[in-house]
C-alpha cells in the first residue's frame, strides 16, 4: 500500500509540473498577443488638422487616401441639381477636416453625399476611385453608391454609375485634363451597420496591383481557411468523433464571410443588412458546440440546456428583427443585430470554464483561443468605430486573432485526444501503438520507392517549368526595357529639338540686329555695349552648338568628312583664332609645326579644327600666366608615301590635373573638380566632344598632367595624303561668292500673301537683280513656262497648292532648263523633319522667316556662283528614307546661315560608348508670358514633343505648360521695336509706312476671315488664315498679333474649339494696340 501511494503520488506531480508548464505556455503566448496590438496602437500618432485642399493628379501619383480632402453633409441633394453642391461645399468651412484614412458613417443608414476637387495635371482620363476591401478598413456593405463628376461651376461631365450597379470596390472615372473638377459621391450605407470606407483615387497601374494583390491576400487566407478545414476534418476522422467536425464548419463560415465581403453592393440588396449580423450569430452558435466538446460529461442541466436553445434562438431571431426596424432606430437596430451575438460569443469562454472543471487540462487551450479571438475581435470594432487609429494591425486584428486560436485549437484537440487513449488498458493501448508501429513501416517499404520516383519527376517538372518561366521572364524584360530606353531616347531628342529651335530663333535676331547695330555708327561707348552683346551671343551659340554635337555623337548621326586640306595653315589658323583671346590674359600662344609635315592631307578639317579649338580654349582658359603651345609634327609616313601619322597636341603651364581628376574628365558634364566651373566657368561638354570626334577619326585622345605643372591633350591620326590633282583643287569653289562679284539674276518670289512678297521685293530694290512676284504656286507654274528665272523663293503654306507640292512638278518638268532652276524654301517651320521634306520635294535650300536680309543676300551670291543645285524630288517616304535623308542634313548648328542641301556621303560616327550616358533633362520652371511669342516654329515643335513625352519616363524630360497670353497692352509687348529699325535700315520710311498699312488693311481681312471660320468650326480655314497672319504680321515685328495668330494655328491644328473663339476675341484688340503703337513709332 504504502509503496502504491508513493508511486501515485509520484504520477500525480509528474501530471501536475507538465499541466503548469502548458499553462505557461498558453499564457505567454496571450502575453505576446496582447503586447503586439498594443505596440501598433502606440505607435500611431496623429496629424495636425489642416484646411482642405485639392487633390492634384500628376504624371507620378500613384494613390492617395481622400478622406483629408472629402467634405461629407449631412444634407440631402436634389440628382437634377447638382450645382447646389458645389455652393455647399465652398459655404460649408466650418466642416471638421477627417486625416484619418478612413470615412465613418455610423450606424444610422441615412443617405450621405461627399465632395472633393480634383486637378487633373497629367495626361491620363482615366482613374479610378478604390472603396477599399476588408483588409484595408472597409467594413459593412452599400444599398447603393453613385457617382458625379461636375465642373467648378456644377454642370454635369459624367456619370460613371449611371448605368451600372456597383459590385466591384474599384470604380473608373473619367477626369478632364489640365482643369479642376469636382467629384460627388451619393453614399447608402445599410442601417444599424457601423460601415467605413478607405476612399482613394488611383492611377491604372495602381489599380493592376490593388488587384493583384487583393487575388494573393484572399487566396492566401482562403487557402488557409481550407487548409484547417480538411486538418480537422481529417482529425474527426482519424478519432472517430464526429463533433470534431465543427471545428471545420467552423473555419467555412469565417471563409464564406470573407467571399461574400469582397462586394461593395450585394448582388441580394434585401439580404445585404443580414450577411455580417448573420455570420457572427452562426459563428457564435459553432463555437458553442466547439465548447461542448470539453464540458464535464455530467454538468449538463435541463436549465443548461434550456438557456442553450434560448440563445440560439436570440442570436438568431435579434438580427433579422433588427433588420426590418426602421433606419430611424439606428442605434436600436445595432443592439439587436449585434448585442445577443456578441453576449454570447463573450460568454463562451466563460461557461466553458466553470463546466470544464474536470477536463481543465483540454479545455484551457481552447478557452485561450477564444479569448485571443475576441480581443482580436474587440480591437477591430473599435478601430471600425473610430476609437482606435485605424492601423492595419488594428483593422486586420480579428483575422490576425485566427493563426493563434488555431494553434490553441490544434493543442486543445491533441489534449483531448490524448486524454481519450489514457483510458484504455496499458496493454491494449501498447498492442495498438505496436500495430500502427507495424502498419507504418510496411506502408513505408511498399511506398517508398514509388514516393522517391514521383518526387524525383515531380522535382525535374518544376525545375524545368521554373527555367521556362525565368527564360521568358528575362525575354519580357529585356524587351520593355529596349522599348523604354527607344522611349526615353525619342523623348530626348524631341526636347533638344524644342529647346534647340527655341534658343536659336531669338538668337538669330540677337546677333543679326548687334551685327547691323555695330554698323550704325555708334560712339565708342555704344559699341562697347554692342561688343558685348556680340561676344556673349557668340558664347551662347558655341554651348548651342556643343550641346547639338554632344547629342549627334551620342546617337550616331555625327558625319565624317575626307577632303583634302591645308593642315600647316589649319593649325595657323587656330593660333591666330585664339591668339586675340591669349591675348587678354597676357598668355603667349605658340604654334610649332614640323616642317617635314605634308602640306596637304585628307580629313575633315571642320571636326579636326573644332577638336582643336575646343583644347586651346581650355588650356587658355585654365593657364593663369605662361604660354600655351599648339604642336603638329610627323611620327612616320608610309613606305609609298600615300599616308602619314601625325602627332597633334596642346600643351598649356596651367593649374595641371591630379590623377583622379583625369579619370573622368572626358565625361560628358563633368570637370576634374567642383570649383572648376564655379571659378573658371563650362558646362562640362567641350572635352566629351572632342574625345567623340577623335574617337569618329579612329583614334584616342590622351592626356599628360599633374597637379601645378601644366597639361597635355595629345592624339594621333593616320591620314591619307592626297595626289597633286587633290591638293590643288581651290578651296574657293566651296565658299560664297563676294556680292560685288555676283552677277545679275532674274528671281521669283512665290508667296500667297502681300506683304511678304512686298517685303523680299523692297530688300533686293537697289540690286542690279530683276525681281517679280507670284501670288500662288499656279501662277508661278504658269510664269516659268513663258519666261527664264534664275532662282524662285518658294512659300510652303499657300492655299491650294502647297510650295512643296509646285517644286515637285517643277523638278518632274520635261524642260531641264526649268526643272533645274534653284528653288529656296520661304518658311518659319526649320525642324529636321521639316528639312527632310522640303530636300525630298526637291529645293535647293531654305530661308527662315522672319527674313534676314543679309541671309537673302547671301542665298541670292550662292545661287549666281552656281552653288545651289537642284536636286531630284523622292517619292513618298519612308522612316528607312527619312532616316537616311536626316543624316545628309547639314548640322542644326548651321541654320544661321543660309542653307542649301549640297551634302557629300560621309562616314557616320557611331555611338561612342565613352560619352557618359548618366545625364537626364533637368526640370525647369514654365516660362514667363514676357518671353517671345509662339510662331509656327514652336506650334510644331510643341506637337513633337507632346508626343515625344507620352512615351518617356515622367523624371526624365519635363516639358513646362505655356502661360495663358495677354493681350499686348503696351509699346513692348505690341510690336518689336528692334526689327523695325532693322527694316528701317534697309527700306526708305515711306515704303514701310506704305507696306505697314497694306499690313493692318490685310489683318482686318484675316481677322473676319477667321471670326467666320470660327462660327462654323473650319479648322482647315482657320489653321490656314492663322498661319497667314502670324507670318504676315511676325515679318513687321507685330508680336502681340502674331502670337495670338500662332496660339490659334496650334489650336486649330488640335481642333481646341473652346480655345479658339477666346483668342480670335483678342486679336481686334490686340491689332489695334499694335497700330497705336506702330504709329507712334513712326512719328518720332
Amino acid at each position: 500500500m504504502v509503496t502504491y501511494k508513493k508511486h501515485g503520488t509520484l504520477e500525480n506531480t509528474t501530471i501536475t509540473t507538465e499541466h503548469n508548464q502548458k499553462i505557461n505556455f498558453f499564457l505567454l503566448m496571450v502575453l505576446g498577443t496582447v503586447v503586439f496590438f498594443a505596440a501598433q496602437f502606440v505607435s500611431f500618432q496623429a496629424k495636425a488638422q489642416s484646411n482642405f485642399a485639392t487633390l492634384n493628379l500628376t504624371e507620378g501619383y500613384n494613390e492617395n487616401f481622400l478622406s483629408p480632402y472629402i467634405k461629407k453633409y449631412d444634407q440631402t441633394f436634389d440628382e437634377e441639381a447638382l450645382s447646389s453642391i458645389v455652393t455647399a461645399h465652398y459655404k460649408n468651412l466650418d466642416i471638421e477636416q477627417n486625416l484619418k484614412s478612413l470615412l465613418y458613417f455610423g450606424y444610422s443608414g441615412k443617405e450621405q453625399w461627399l465632395s472633393f476637387e480634383v486637378n487633373n495635371r497629367s495626361s491620363k482620363t482615366q482613374w479610378y476611385i478604390d472603396f477599399g476591401d476588408y483588409f484595408s478598413g472597409r467594413f459593412g456593405l452599400l444599398s447603393d453608391v453613385d457617382i458625379y463628376i461636375l465642373d467648378m461651376t456644377g454642370a454635369p461631365i459624367s456619370n460613371p454609375t449611371s448605368n451600372t450597379k456597383i459590385k466591384n470596390p474599384i470604380v473608373k472615372i473619367d477626369l478632364p485634363l489640365n482643369q479642376k473638377s469636382m467629384v460627388v459621391m451619393k453614399i447608402n450605407p445599410y442601417a444599424g451597420l457601423p460601415t467605413t470606407l478607405p476612399l482613394k483615387v488611383v492611377s491604372e497601374e495602381r489599380k493592376t496591383k490593388l488587384e493583384n494583390k487583393r487575388l494573393i491576400v484572399m487566396a492566401v487566407i482562403l487557402f488557409g481557411l481550407v487548409g484547417m478545414v480538411f486538418f480537422f476534418m481529417a482529425f474527426a476522422i482519424a478519432q472517430g468523433y464526429a463533433l470534431y467536425s465543427y471545428f471545420s464548419i467552423y473555419y467555412v463560415a469565417i471563409a464564406a464571410f470573407l467571399f461574400m465581403h469582397s462586394q461593395i453592393v450585394p448582388s441580394i440588396p434585401f439580404l445585404g443588412g443580414l450577411i455580417i449580423p448573420l455570420f457572427l450569430s452562426f459563428l457564435a452558435i459553432i463555437g458553442l458546440f466547439l465548447a461542448r466538446i470539453f464540458w464535464d460529461s455530467d454538468s449538463y442541466s435541463d436549465n443548461l440546456e434550456k438557456i442553450i436553445k434560448g440563445s440560439f434562438i436570440a442570436v438568431i431571431i435579434a438580427p433579422i428583427i433588427g433588420v426590418f426596424l426602421p433606419d430611424l432606430l439606428g442605434v436600436v437596430k445595432t443592439i439587436l443585430m449585434f448585442g445577443p451575438t456578441l453576449l454570447l460569443l463573450f460568454f463562451i469562454p466563460i461557461i466553458t470554464l466553470i463546466q470544464s472543471a474536470e477536463n481543465r487540462n483540454q479545455a484551457m487551450p481552447f478557452i485561450f483561443g477564444w479569448f485571443i479571438l475576441l480581443f482580436g475581435l474587440s480591437i477591430s470594432i473599435l478601430t471600425l468605430s473610430g476609437f482606435m487609429p485605424p492601423l492595419s494591425a488594428m483593422l486586420n486584428a480579428f483575422w490576425y486573432a485566427l493563426v493563434p486560436q488555431a494553434l490553441f485549437f490544434t493543442f486543445a484537440l491533441k489534449a483531448k485526444g490524448g486524454s481519450s487513449g489514457s483510458h484504455l488498458p496499458m496493454s491494449r493501448t501498447v498492442e495498438i501503438e505496436e500495430g500502427a508501429s507495424t502498419s507504418r513501416v510496411r506502408q513505408s517499404k511498399e511506398l517508398a520507392e514509388q514516393e522517391r520516383l514521383m518526387k524525383v519527376i515531380e522535382q525535374e517538372r518544376r525545375i524545368l517549368t521554373e527555367l521556362r518561366k525565368s527564360e521568358a521572364r528575362r525575354a519580357e524584360e529585356m524587351r520593355l526595357a529596349k522599348e523604354e530606353a527607344d522611349m526615353a531616347n525619342r523623348g530626348k531628342s524631341a526636347f533638344l529639338a524644342v529647346v534647340t529651335h527655341e534658343i536659336r530663333t531669338p538668337m538669330t535676331g540677337i546677333m543679326g540686329m548687334v551685327k547691323m547695330l555695330l554698323d550704325s555708327g555708334l560712339d565708342k561707348k555704344q559699341k562697347d555695349y554692342a561688343m558685348t552683346i556680340q561676344e556673349s551671343s557668340d558664347a551662347m551659340l558655341a554651348l548651342l552648338n556643343d550641346i547639338l554635337d554632344f547629342e549627334k555623337i551620342e546617337q550616331g548621326k555625327m558625319q565624317i568628312e575626307s577632303i583634302s586640306f591645308d593642315l600647316p595653315r589649319l593649325i595657323q589658323g587656330v593660333v591666330t583664332l585664339m591668339n586675340g583671346h591669349a591675348s587678354q590674359k597676357g598668355i603667349e600662344l605658340i604654334g610649332q609645326v614640323d616642317p617635314s609635315l605634308p602640306h596637304f592631307v585628307k580629313g575633315d578639317p571642320t571636326r579636326l579644327r573644332q577638336v582643336l579649338l575646343n583644347l586651346t580654349g581650355n588650356a587658355i582658359k585654365f593657364t593663369e600666366k605662361g604660354s600655351v603651345t599648339v604642336k603638329a609634327q610627323m611620327i612616320k609616313k608610309s613606305a609609298d608615301g600615300s599616308s602619314c601619322e601625325l602627332y597633334l597636341g596642346v600643351t598649356d603651364s596651367g593649374v595641371g590635373i591630379s590623377k583622379e581628376g583625369q579619370q573622368k574628365i572626358f565625361e560628358a558634364f563633368s570637370q576634374a573638380d567642383e570649383t572648376v566651373s564655379r571659378k573658371f566657368g563650362g558646362t562640362g561638354l567641350g572635352l566629351a566632344i572632342s574625345k567623340g570626334l577623335v574617337e569618329a577619326m579612329k583614334s584616342n585622345i590622351n592626356i599628360n598632367s599633374n597637379e601645378g605643372e601644366g597639361s597635355t591633350f595629345f592624339f594621333t591620326l593616320n591620314v591619307p595624303i592626297p595626289n597633286q590633282k587633290e591638293a590643288e583643287r581651290p578651296a574657293a569653289a566651296r565658299t560664297v561668292p563676294q556680292q560685288s562679284n555676283v552677277k545679275p539674276l532674274r528671281i521669283l518670289v512665290v508667296d500667297d500673301n502681300k506683304i511678304n512678297r512686298k517685303v523680299v521685293s523692297s530688300f533686293l530694290e537697289n540690286t542690279p537683280h530683276d525681281v517679280q512676284t507670284q501670288e500662288s504656286a499656279k501662277a508661278a507654274l504658269e510664269i516659268i513656262e513663258k519666261e527664264r528665272f534664275d532662282l524662285i523663293f518658294m512659300d510652303i503654306e499657300m492655299p491650294i497648292m502647297k510650295g512643296d507640292e509646285a517644286t515637285r512638278l517643277i523638278r518632274n518638268n520635261p524642260n531641264p532648263k526649268i526643272a533645274s532652276i534653284p528653288i529656296v524654301a520661304l518658311t518659319g517651320n526649320v525642324n529636321d523633319e521639316q528639312i527632310v521634306e522640303y530636300r525630298k520635294s526637291g529645293m535647293s535650300g531654305f530661308l527662315a522667316k522672319p527674313i534676314d536680309p543679309e541671309k537673302l543676300r547671301q542665298l541670292i551670291a550662292q545661287a549666281g556662283s552656281g552653288d545651289l543645285t537642284a536636286p531630284k524630288p523622292q517619292a513618298v517616304h519612308n522612316d528607312t528614307a527619312t532616316q537616311a535623308y536626316s543624316n545628309q542634313l547639314a548640322d542644326p548648328k548651321d541654320y544661321d546661315e543660309p542653307v542649301n542641301f549640297q551634302v557629300e556621303d560621309k562616314p557616320v560616327i557611331k555611338p561612342s560608348a565613352s560619352i557618359s550616358r548618366t545625364t537626364s533633362v533637368k526640370r525647369t520652371a514654365p516660362p514667363l508670358v514676357s518671353q517671345e511669342p509662339s510662331t509656327s516654329e514652336n506650334t510644331f515643335d510643341a506637337v513633337v514633343i507632346n508626343d515625344a513625352q507620352k512615351d518617356a519616363p515622367d523624371e526624365d524630360v519635363y516639358i513646362p505648360m505655356p502661360p495663358p497670353k495677354k493681350v499686348a497692352n503696351n509699346r513692348n509687348d505690341a510690336f518689336d521695336e528692334e526689327m523695325l529699325n532693322s527694316l528701317r535700315s534697309h527700306l526708305d520710311l515711306e515704303a514701310i509706312k506704305s507696306m505697314l498699312d497694306e499690313v493692318f488693311e490685310k489683318s482686318e481681312e484675316i481677322i473676319i476671315d477667321l471670326k467666320m471660320a470660327d462660327e462654323s468650326k473650319d479648322f482647315t480655314m482657320l489653321h490656314s488664315k492663322a498661319h497667314e497672319l502670324k507670318g504676315m504680321t511676325g515679318n513687321f515685328g507685330l508680336k502681340g498679333v502674331a502670337l495670338i495668330a500662332a496660339d490659334i494655328e496650334d489650336e486649330a491644328k488640335r481642333e481646341k474649339a473652346d480655345k479658339i473663339t477666346m483668342h480670335v476675341a483678342q486679336i481686334p484688340t490686340a491689332l489695334a494696340n499694335a497700330k497705336a503703337a506702330v504709329e507712334k513709332w513712326l512719328a518720332e
